[in-house]
């Protein structure tokens, strides 16, 4: 951020207005009671905040001594914001930071069916190894002070245009990172991502840019993404018509099929259960106008549809197996069962799981079960 403030203490301004430029408010250039209270702060807002002496006798002693405080008495932070950069912590462990370095357009961020087109920008350690970007992020790379684009600057793009990137997400044809904070931007945002994270910008299934050799461990990456376009927002699932709904759940089973196949049985399994939450908030059962309940070919779809019901449960079950979540594929398998209590396929991924949580009694008469339904 870019902040002023003055100290004051009785009445009496503690020394003259600091200004400081490009500070990082987590930090360890500001004590306590300045950074919690400039995260309140919106840009260009001037506003007095109160401490304690409790605060600064505990928190903030070392900066008291620093700025000849009295640590047993009130104090006043008179500070203004006059601009800042929101940075996220991504993955929590200091690998990864994201930075919004523009605003989008509210409210027009995509979700994971969405399709979208969007450009950017590919560092490895400083050097520029794509770039279909049509703005730049930043004046300067190594700027003093904060750069907003221009109107002049900030080109936008029409649907289709070229040189730009369109993808589906939900085909994870896309690093995971990438998919990651693409559905979390708005229209025309730009963000940079910085990470040393490379397994993260590997994709699942092969890519013409993020190839595996172009990263080594220990490599510093710089992304700069911009949403140009959110192309297609699917409708909600409830509010389809029964053979859009087959549709859409036979893809996406597709693509988790395919994730299971190259060993990516996190994200599969996420597939296969996001298939089952259709069903638990009774998405799939909703009538829409034009249906006729009643309909032969209603039923037919319905009751096809309720078989994927138990494919997905068996396949997350698979899933977990393939994770070691022994428990888990009880559960499945047993929800299941409840289905279809002729299901070989589950009687047969629940014994196996007892065995591994040594519940040998249960897995015997569990594969006894079904034995009798399949004595082949």
């Amino acid at each position: 951020a870019n902040i002023s403030y003055e100290l004051i203490q009785k009445g009496i301004t503690l020394g003259p207005r600091v200004d400081k430029k490009l500070i990082y408010i987590n930090g360890q250039e500001l004590v306590y009671a300045l950074a919690t209270f400039l995260k309140s702060l919106k840009v260009n807002e001037i506003s007095i905040c109160d401490v304690k002496k409790e605060i600064l006798a505990t928190k903030d002693q070392e900066f008291c001594a620093k700025n000849n405080i009295n640590k047993d008495e009130d104090l006043q932070i008179k500070a203004e914001m006059h601009e800042f950069i929101s940075i996220d912590d991504y993955y929590h462990d200091k690998t990864t930071k994201k930075k919004i370095i523009k605003s989008g357009k509210a409210g027009t961020n995509p979700t994971l069916e969405s399709t979208v087109e969007f450009q950017f920008k590919l560092l490895v350690n400083e050097e520029v190894k794509f770039s279909n970007l049509t703005v730049k992020p930043y004046i300067s790379a190594k700027r003093k002070e904060f750069v907003r684009l221009t109107e002049e600057q900030d080109i936008i793009r029409t649907e289709n245009s070229p040189g730009s990137f369109i993808y589906k997400l939900d085909e994870y044809k896309l690093p995971p990172l990438l998919t990651r904070v693409l559905k979390g931007m708005d229209k025309n945002e730009i963000v940079e991502i910085e990470t040393t994270r490379t397994d993260k910008l590997v994709p699942h299934f092969p890519h013409e840019i993020f190839k595996p050799e172009l990263f080594k461990h220990g490599d510093l990456v710089k992304v700069y993404l911009r949403i140009v376009n959110t192309i297609v927002v699917p409708e909600y699932f409830g509010k389809i018509k029964m053979e859009e709904k087959k549709k859409r759940m036979l893809c996406m089973k597709d693509v988790a099929s395919k994730l299971y196949k190259i060993g990516a049985y996190k994200k599969a399994c996420k597939l296969y259960q996001k298939m089952g939450s259709f069903f638990n908030i009774g998405d799939v059962d909703t009538v829409v106008e034009g249906e006729n309940k009643e309909s032969e070919e209603y039923k037919k779809l319905h009751s096809e549809i309720q078989e994927e019901k138990k494919i997905s449960l068996i396949n997350s079950a698979i899933c977990k197996f393939k994770l070691k979540d022994y428990k888990s594929v009880i559960t499945f398998t047993d929800q299941a069962i409840t289905i279809d209590a002729k299901s070989v396929k589950a009687y047969y991924w629940k014994a196996k799981s007892l065995c591994h949580i040594q519940e040998y009694e249960a897995a015997l008469e569990t594969i006894k079960t079904a034995g009798k339904l399949d004595p082949a």
